[in-house]
């Protein structure tokens, strides 16, 4: 017996009976249909009679099912795909939107802040020239002035005793006018500082001040770095320079602790005096004093961090941060 299209079912459903049974799918008469459609048995052998019991059903019903609910399913993950597609496009357009906003509020902002820096750099190179003019005026000029009576009375000088006297003053005032020379200079670039490097620049800088001032400044390192760039090195003797020339102008100190100190991957100059201190929020502290804000920016600049901390009669810290990578 085979069905329309040659399949020899019941071979099949013996053969399936016999190795112990399975299911065999043929096309069969479906007597609501009057035409051949699929048909699934399942047959099982009794081997002590010598019998194959089999069962079927017809399944174009189940096909059908099968593809409705594919055909629902391609309708329903088309739906998905255009409400995705139409979801991604909105979501790009919106972050296309805001990354366009944001480059150009983050341009904007940095065009403010050059603009600021270059307003900065430039009333920083004006204020260090009304510094040197002054020292110029009020020091080296002054100086010269007075080398200059002191030529004019030796030759108006009618005896030797009185020439020797004002050569002798001569001299000794154009040895001021060589040590004020000098310190000028090395406030503008010490030579230690390229020739020998950071600590003996700053432990030039602690004598020189405790000298000219009478403060008593303590200068100690724990610094495991042999080699600090030249941009770190620069910074933090800038930053020196300027809090010791702060405690020598406006803090009524006795003493100064200058530390330079490693911690893991971090440069640490701590400067701490016993002065009258003052009591201001942090940004007006800033806004108020132009040697404040030159030393956060230039430790800024590198990456790193500027803290002040002060009370009234407290004295004041100021600490500088910097990667020891930088």
């Amino acid at each position: 017996m085979t069905d329309s299209q040659g399949f020899k079912l019941l071979q099949a459903l013996i053969k399936a009976g016999q190795q112990g049974g399975g299911f065999v799918e043929y096309r069969w008469h479906k007597p609501s249909l009057k035409e051949p459609v699929k048909k699934l048995s399942y047959a099982v052998g009794l081997e002590k009679w010598g019998w194959m019991i089999g069962t079927g059903i017809y399944i174009d019903d189940i096909d059908a099912q099968i593809v409705s609910v594919h055909s629902k399913m391609e309708r329903t993950i088309s739906k998905t795909f255009i409400g995705l597609t139409i979801a991604l496009i909105i979501t790009v357009g919106i972050v296309v939107s805001i990354s366009t906003t944001f480059h150009v509020n983050a341009r904007e902002l940095a065009d403010k802040k050059l603009q600021a820096l270059n307003r900065q750099i430039i009333d920083s190179q004006e204020e260090e020239r009304t510094r040197v003019s002054r020292e110029l005026h009020d020091g080296i000029n002054q100086i010269l002035v007075s080398v200059k009576y002191r030529l004019d009375n030796i030759a108006d000088a009618k005896t030797d005793e009185e020439r020797n006297e004002h050569i002798l003053l001569g001299q000794t005032t154009l040895n001021e006018a060589v040590t004020e020379v000098r310190r000028i200079s090395k406030n503008l670039r010490p030579a230690l500082l390229d020739d020998l490097g950071l600590l003996s620049a700053l432990d030039d800088l602690s004598r020189e001040v405790s000298l000219r001032s009478g403060v008593t400044v303590l200068f100690e390192h724990h610094l495991e770095v042999k080699h600090l760039s030249k941009a770190s090195e620069i910074t933090l003797f800038r930053v020196a320079q300027e809090a010791l020339h702060n405690v020598e102008k406006h803090a009524s100190a006795n003493a100064v602790d200058m530390i330079l100190q490693q911690e893991e991957d971090e440069i640490i100059l701590t400067i701490a005096d016993d002065g009258i201190g003052f009591n201001e929020p942090r940004e007006s502290r800033f806004q108020n004093s132009m040697g404040l804000k030159n030393m956060r920016e230039r430790i800024e600049n590198l990456d790193g961090q500027f803290l002040v901390s002060s009370l009234p009669e407290k004295g004041t810290e100021i600490r500088a941060v910097l990667p020891k990578s930088c």
